[in-house]
């Protein structure tokens, strides 16, 4: 099964992805299948990254008028894991554009649990973490 409804629906927005990042280093795991002492800390550092961000990431004003014009309705729909370092880094500035327009809903998967859709759109081949994958057309 690849992006339809169902799937969207299980879909996490941008405050239940960092709410369950919190919930999951609180007791010293991450999402995702590795759970190695390493991608605990890689995650840590991201949501120190994620909470930095959002608090000091400012839209261009010429892309926030762009993104205002925006008229049909879009689910841009994100795989991600919370040891990704990229991941953490353009997150908070793609949430902050979305939050822009009322036409974009942002929502967000996890990788290894969605791994059917991450392989339609590898990165050399690779399950590579990159800005948003999919962008979904309502």
């Amino acid at each position: 099964m690849l992006i339809n409804h169902s799937r969207i629906e299980q879909a996490m927005t941008y405050g239940e992805y960092n709410t369950l990042l919190e919930t999951l280093i609180k007791i010293n795991q991450t999402t995702g299948t590795n759970q190695s002492a390493d991608m605990i800390e890689y995650a840590k550092l991201n949501l120190q990254r994620i909470h930095r961000l959002d608090k000091t990431t400012v839209v261009d004003a010429t892309l926030q008028e762009k993104v205002r014009t925006i008229s049909g309705k879009y689910i841009w729909l994100v795989l991600t894991e919370g040891w990704c370092g990229d991941a953490s880094q353009i997150l908070p500035v793609v949430n902050k554009i979305a939050e822009l327009n009322p036409n974009i809903q942002l929502l967000f998967l996890l990788r290894d649990e969605n791994l059917d859709i991450m392989d339609n759109y590898l990165t050399n081949g690779g399950r590579s973490q990159r800005s948003p994958r999919v962008i979904f057309k309502t």
